[in-house]
């Protein structure tokens, strides 16, 4: 069986996707637009005035918020579950011996904390920003110091809140989803680097299922790149919307 690998690294797998994905709608790649000075401004005033700017409503062209970000919930939700089934399927076949179940072993605890943790832990955050948010203070310290300084110019609480929800949602989810890849990817080269001398020994019944397994391991990958350039697709709408 033939395998393709994806990319050598996220960066790389995620730049050849956005690529794909605009080739195959016919919409050209965006540039960042460039934005004059105003003459009395300093550079650095400048340069903040351009990326830190006062949120306005989205238009008909804009990803919608709660859209989104249920997807990514739903998303979370499907990898867990094609994940666990893969998981189950190496475990009921035997697919690894003594010599090699201490790797699966650890690969799958890391999936339990990298992945299934972790989008968890979007999740719950996603329902508490958006049902039941804390004080807009108790957010602040969690930001980097330049979107504190923006959230922190806007004149009310709730578009300080708004914003907020923007900034944490896209590193919660775009967090998850890069750590998803990463442990993804790892079970998927286990199996690909299985030792040949291992996978003579693997019968009929075992050899099908890790072919099943890898195909079912790489839409997890492209479902992780899709979301994660959406995400980014969404933050620069935030930033320069």
């Amino acid at each position: 069986m033939e395998v393709v690998r994806l990319a050598r690294t996220i960066e790389e797998a995620r730049r050849l996707q956005i690529k794909i994905r605009n080739q195959k709608s016919g919409v050209e790649t965006p540039q960042p637009e460039t934005r004059s000075a105003p003459v009395n401004s300093s550079s650095s005033e400048t340069e903040s005035a351009d990326y830190y700017h006062t949120p306005d409503d989205v238009g008909g062209h804009g990803i919608v918020d709660r859209d989104l970000l249920d997807d990514c919930v739903q998303e979370v939700n499907k990898i867990r579950e094609r994940q666990q089934a893969v998981l189950n399927t190496l475990r009921k076949q035997q697919i690894f011996d003594r010599d090699q179940y201490d790797g699966f072993s650890e690969i799958t605890r890391k999936i339990d904390t990298d992945s299934w943790q972790i989008g968890e832990q979007a999740t719950n955050y996603y329902k508490e920003l958006y049902s039941y948010p804390r004080p807009v203070t108790h957010y602040l310290n969690r930001l980097e110091p330049e979107d504190r300084q923006w959230v922190e110019s806007l004149g009310d609480e709730q578009s300080r809140l708004e914003v907020i929800k923007k900034l944490e949602m896209y590193n919660a989810f775009h967090k998850a989803f890069q750590s998803i890849y990463s442990v993804t990817t790892d079970l998927k080269g286990m199996l690909e680097e299985m030792p040949e001398d291992m996978q003579s020994k693997l019968n009929a019944s075992q050899t099908m299922a890790v072919r099943d397994a890898l195909p079912s391991l790489e839409i997890i990958q492209e479902n992780c790149l899709a979301k994660m350039a959406s995400l980014d697709e969404w933050q620069e709408q935030t930033r320069t919307t």
